[in-house]
């Protein structure tokens, strides 16, 4: 898997997921992510993973810690 810290303050946007699975943990602040046309409003302390193919976007002022599994992209 490939792992990283995103630091986000404004938006990203819409993307598909070309790996199996990522997955998203809120370390720091609130935003709101838009995954397959439903909207999520995301605090510090929030998890999900995103399955492959799906599309998403995100805003908000807030730190990440993202997961791809497996690291293809």
């Amino acid at each position: 898997f490939g792992a990283l810290e995103v630091h986000v303050d404004g938006s990203h946007p819409e993307k598909v997921v070309s790996v199996h699975a990522r997955a998203y943990k809120v370390e720091e602040g609130t935003g709101t992510f838009y995954i397959d046309g439903t909207e999520y409003k995301v605090e510090k302390g929030d998890l999900f993973v995103i399955r492959q193919g799906s599309r998403y976007s995100y805003n908000g002022k807030m730190t990440l810690f993202e997961i791809n599994i497996p690291a293809q992209d």
